[in-house]
């Protein structure tokens, strides 16, 4: 399925549709995906119930590989390298 890019403001934000987070995104949406963060500041994925990995795996998929591990401790997705630490609220 082809993402939908949903202008919100013409350069700051947009909302993307038609895409389900918590399964693995195809290459070609993926990279649309890419492409409307080099176009706006802030993409918004409405209506996604991700579990802490699905959320995880996603981040990664849109990122370039890094030289460190990926540890999740107490609810808390760390990067070391980056000191980095994000707060999931864990899914049933």
């Amino acid at each position: 399925m082809t993402i939908t890019v949903y202008p919100v403001t013409p350069s700051f934000a947009a909302e993307i549709g038609d895409v389900d987070l918590s399964e693995q995104v195809a290459p070609a949406d993926l990279q649309a995906i890419k492409e409307a963060f080099t176009q706006y500041a802030v993409l918004i994925f409405p209506n996604q119930l991700l579990s802490q990995d699905q959320h995880l795996d996603f981040a990664e998929a849109l990122r370039a590989p890094r030289d460190h591990d990926r540890r999740v401790s107490k609810g808390c997705a760390i990067a070391p390298a980056q000191g980095v630490c994000g707060r999931f609220e864990p899914q049933p």
